[in-house]
């Protein structure tokens, strides 16, 4: 089965997906798991500031960032951290 929508207006590049679902679902839930909700302005927040974070480490923009971690919201959060920052995220497996 083929799924087809109409086109985005305009390029989104993928950084930029919290600000354009933020503008109208800011309050609405992004992610959900059995011991917590975040909406996408928490989302949007947590993952601004763990960019900020990882470049005051002294990580550039094209720099190779190795995670392990659980599938929860924080991994979510540390992708879009990564892409924001222009960091390359390494997902590592146990």
């Amino acid at each position: 089965m083929m799924l087809a929508g109409p086109p985005l207006p305009t390029v989104l590049p993928i950084d930029g997906f919290l600000t354009f679902a933020h503008i109208d679902s800011g309050e609405l839930v992004a992610l959900a798991t059995a011991d917590e909700t975040w909406t996408y302005a928490d989302l949007k927040r947590c993952s601004v500031a763990l960019a900020r974070s990882y470049l005051a480490l002294g990580l550039k923009p094209g720099d190779r960032i190795a995670s392990l971690m659980p599938n929860d919201p924080w991994l979510v959060a540390h992708y879009l951290a990564c892409l924001a920052s222009g960091l390359v995220a390494v997902p590592m497996c146990v």
